[in-house]
């Protein structure tokens, strides 16, 4: 293995990972046309604008303007360089990375990331195989005996047991080379103010935190067997981690959501343990901390609704008021749990069972039908001032929802109750929805729009992708000289040698010697020229048509660079009256 080319090798890990399937890790992919869609990974939309061409093996985000291989899609979301991503999709097709790609320091050093991510792999099993396995872990095992929660169920979410011990990580590092140095910027050991250093997860049973491809980026710790120090530790932010941007389970629970278009949202470990366990595989939990929009958009990724099972008290109805306002924000369709006074899933399912927490879910309430039953209590709807309340409450909240019919049948139940008409709430929603519109700017999502190349450029480009055995008539009306003056002409010239070198998967190898803006804008016309092409198409007049175009703007742009010279270069009369001959002779070839 360790003889293979640098290149060879990139090939086989290409094609070892089709691009459809590594991307269907992030998003879920929709069927559209030949190609595949699906809202962005990379930025917050409620419409779908990133694109997977499974012929070309190519993605394109509008949103964002990325674009490129299964190579630049684990780059710009793992944040790699290329070298990191080989090795990322090495391993994801298990294939063996050769130790001769990691010589030099400065270009083939494996990224911090993908050290981490090796790190936590590491330390995960450690501390799992401590809390199954070893004397040790008997204090963890019997916290889950007691909880309610077998083996068999720790080991399918890999729950781990961190002794009680100041050095216990540490002294494991020390033996294993590579990871001592990580375990500081991965936040597992803590060092005080006197540079003495210790581990941070103690006496804890532990729980891995994993983003939704699976990858472990962090752990959370649930102090057992003493009172000292919080009740519950997450790893701090790192290069991998950010807690806003993580839900616990949701690698376990994608497939599920998926299949049932639906997710159940609640707040702690054991709460989504205990729902799995129970036969409810589409939950996913927020670690006890608030939903962020992140959290949001990355269950839009995944289901179109979202049933909110927080704790039954105060504190959990106001949690659940804020991710409900998030989600509905984000165009999800959302539904409220409400779980009996000082009950949490975990503890409903321990007292009455799966059919306790069923007929909970069978009793969800629309979110605006459970805010309207909250407002009926705080104001009274009986009275004309009470019942402006309501509805400029309720007004509020309906305008976030975009479905039409979604937002009458909620309008039909707000006006039910305060007793007013229908078209009298609407033209409440109305009035709201002017104000919203005038006290901010509306915001137009970027488009990724690329001037510096030339159309008939862009549109020859993907001609001659799809049909490169034109590349040679191309290439004798247009040499690589001429297309110096037409802009973007430098990006035709590279795709003439590729086919020159008579290399296979021509697209790919084109795309790698581009540079990674070029990279994106010739992604974004890839997507945007498809040929809608009738049954009397011809290739050959398509060509003869872009030779055509081509050859009138290299004439165009070659006048005007003749003009500027003549205007700002001293030429003699002769050298001037050769250069207006050339230019009458161009305008004969443009008539």
């Amino acid at each position: 293995m360790d003889t293979i080319g640098f290149k060879e090798f990139v090939e086989r890990v290409r094609k070892a990972n089709d691009i459809v399937e590594v991307v269907s890790e992030y998003v879920v992919l929709k069927k559209a046309g030949s190609k595949f869609k699906s809202l962005s990974p990379f930025k917050k939309e409620k419409t779908p604008s990133f694109f997977v061409d499974p012929q070309k093996q190519l993605f394109k985000c509008f949103s964002s303007g990325y674009g490129g291989t299964v190579f630049d899609f684990i780059m710009y979301y793992e944040k790699l360089d290329f070298l990191g991503a080989l090795k990322y999709l090495a391993q994801r097709a298990g294939i063996a990375f050769p130790s001769s790609f990691r010589s030099s320091e400065k270009t083939e050093k494996l990224s911090l990331q993908q050290r981490l991510w090796d790190l936590h792999r590491a330390v995960a099993e450690y501390w799992t195989t401590i809390l199954l396995e070893e004397p040790e872990g008997e204090v963890g095992r019997a916290y889950l005996k007691e909880r309610g929660i077998d083996l068999e169920t720790a080991r399918t979410f890999g729950l781990g047991y961190a002794p009680a011990r100041w050095d216990g990580l540490l002294r494991w590092a020390s033996e294993r080379s590579g990871f001592l140095e990580l375990l500081e910027p991965a936040g597992l050991i803590v060092r005080t103010e006197n540079s003495k250093i210790y581990d941070r997860f103690r006496g804890r049973l532990i729980f891995r935190i994993s983003d939704e491809t699976g990858k472990i980026v962090g752990f959370s710790g649930r102090l057992i067997g003493t009172d000292q120090g919080p009740k519950y530790l997450n790893s701090p932010e790192s290069p991998i981690f950010s807690k806003g941007k993580i839900l616990y389970g949701l690698n376990v629970a994608k497939k599920a959501i998926v299949e049932s278009d639906k997710a159940i949202l609640c707040e702690g470990h054991i709460d989504l343990i205990r729902l799995h366990a129970s036969g409810f595989p589409t939950a996913v939990a927020t670690q006890g901390t608030a939903l962020t929009d992140y959290q949001a958009a990355l269950l839009k990724r995944f289901c179109s609704e979202v049933i909110v099972a927080y704790d039954g008290d105060r504190a959990g109805e106001d949690a659940a008021v804020r991710a409900l306002d998030i989600l509905l924000e984000e165009g999800l369709e959302v539904k409220v749990a409400q779980l009996p006074t000082g009950e949490d899933p975990d503890s409903l399912i321990a007292k009455g069972g799966r059919a306790a927490f069923e007929r909970i879910l069978a009793t969800a309430l629309p979110y605006p039908s459970f805010v309207l039953n909250k407002a009926a209590i705080e104001y009274c709807p009986q009275t004309a001032v009470g019942k402006s309340k309501i509805a400029e409450k309720m007004a509020r909240l309906i305008v976030k929802i975009n479905d039409p019919i979604r937002r009458h049948v909620a309008s039909l139940e707000v006006a039910a109750r305060i007793g007013v008409s229908v078209e009298a709430f609407e033209k409440k929603i109305e009035q709201t929805l002017l104000a919203q519109r005038d006290s901010q700017k509306a915001v137009e999502e970027k488009r990724w729009v690329e001037n510096s190349i030339s159309p008939a450029v862009s549109e020859t480009i993907w001609f001659l992708i799809e049909n490169p055995e034109y590349v040679p008539r191309f290439q004798e009306a247009l040499p690589p000289e001429a297309l110096k003056e037409i802009p973007g002409g430098e990006l035709l010239a590279k795709l003439y040698r590729v086919d020159a070198e008579r290399e296979q998967n021509g697209t790919t190898n084109f795309l790698e010697m581009l540079s990674q803006e070029e990279r994106e804008s010739v992604v974004s016309f890839l997507f945007q020229l498809q040929q809608e092409q009738q049954e009397d198409y011809s290739k050959e007049e398509h060509f003869l048509m872009l030779k055509e175009r081509l050859s009138s703007l290299w004439c165009q742009h070659r006048i005007e660079k003749i003009r500027l010279q003549i205007a700002s270069e001293k030429l003699s009369s002769e050298e001037i009256s050769a250069k207006l001959k050339e230019i009458v002779d161009l305008r004969k070839k443009l008539l």
